[in-house]
């Protein structure tokens, strides 16, 4: 089997930023209907448990920030 790659590339330097391996169609699929099932999940959980979670995801990137705003912008 064949494995393709993508590279993610700084334009200012042509450094390779990270790697990442291209998933076939059967992959794809999987995480589309895994993604739908999350969704449905997800609509079932009370707001204020969300409102919980989406500050605990923004809590953990700020800490991460810089990291987050280098790959953002590259």
């Amino acid at each position: 089997m064949v494995c393709f790659m993508l590279k993610s590339i700084n334009p200012a330097t042509g450094d390779v930023l990270k790697t990442y391996a291209l998933h076939d169609n059967q992959h794809i699929e999987a995480a589309i209907t895994l993604a739908t099932q999350a969704f449905g999940d997800w609509r079932l959980v009370p707001l204020t448990q969300r409102a919980k979670l989406v500050h605990k995801l923004a809590d953990i990137l700020e800490t991460r920030i810089d990291e987050t705003a280098r790959t953002m912008s590259l």
